[in-house]
């Protein structure tokens, strides 16, 4: 959530979070990152800007181990000019 904020388009663009189907979406307009999805949730791994100055880079990769210590996984995708993060919550859910 601190990320899909820190990293919205200026404005009043707003982030938006759902659940449908069981796939919990965290969703924000904003450019693509310039690092590659395979590079975004690795240890100190970050975009080097103003707005990311103080962070160590760990949040992504912190998030990603905890959400596979419950058997789940996180996906990325960027479309239509929004970061769509999915975490598909089925596994639990219906156990």
């Amino acid at each position: 959530m601190d990320n899909a904020v820190k990293f919205k388009a200026n404005g009043k663009s707003a982030v938006t979070v759902s659940i449908e189907k069981g796939v919990l979406s965290i969703i924000n307009k904003g450019a693509k990152p310039p690092i590659s999805e395979d590079v975004m949730f690795e240890p100190f791994s970050k975009e080097l800007n103003t707005k990311n100055k103080d962070g160590f880079g760990l949040g992504l990769y912190i998030t990603k181990q905890i959400i596979e210590k419950h058997g789940l996984k996180i996906i990325y995708e960027y479309t239509y000019g929004k970061n769509i993060f999915k975490i598909d919550l089925n596994k639990i859910l219906c156990s």
